[in-house]
């Protein structure tokens, strides 16, 4: 489900960008993939944190909610003092059929397809991606931004495997 892939990190040609500003056209791309992925795991933490049985899963739905909210706010920001205006306004198509077919389940189903893509292999997707911008990035305040976000992702992981399900 993840939409991240491993950037190369290729310089953008755009010359009409002050120096600070220029982001290389795979920083935008990443820019891009975690903006959809930000969506995504919020809409799908409100989806559990209303709908799960388990007490675990409603809870770890609402830490996932909270902390991607503020990270998103975080890319937000970041992406507005870059000039760089293309962030996407929704989750990825692939994303938002994930959470439609999720909200389509109930009990124990729910919560175990919640933690198994959302909680555990989606995050495995991001972590990768944003141990690569945070070593990688050109760009200072992207590879900030994302070695900030790193661990709340791992932890986020650990948490969901930790999860016992019935």
């Amino acid at each position: 489900m993840s939409a991240f892939s491993a950037p190369g990190w290729a310089v953008d040609s755009a010359r009409s960008a002050p120096a600070a500003m220029r982001l290389a056209s795979d920083e935008r791309s990443f820019m891009k993939q975690a903006a959809e992925s930000g969506f995504y795991e919020v809409e799908a933490a409100k989806l559990a944190a209303t709908h799960a049985q388990s007490p675990q899963v409603k809870k770890y739905a609402r830490t996932v909610l909270s902390e991607h909210t503020a990270a998103h706010k975080g890319l937000q920001s970041l992406a507005a003092s870059k000039s760089f205006n293309d962030l996407p306004k929704r989750m990825s198509d692939k994303q938002e059929a994930f959470v439609t077919s999720l909200a389509a389940e109930s009990g124990p189903a729910f919560d175990a397809a919640y933690i198994r893509q959302a909680g555990i292999e989606d995050h495995k997707g991001h972590i990768k991606a944003f141990a690569t911008a945070a070593r990688s990035a050109r760009d200072k305040d992207l590879k900030a931004w994302a070695a900030k976000t790193l661990p709340m992702l791992e932890r986020h992981l650990a948490a969901a495997e930790a999860i016992r399900l019935p």
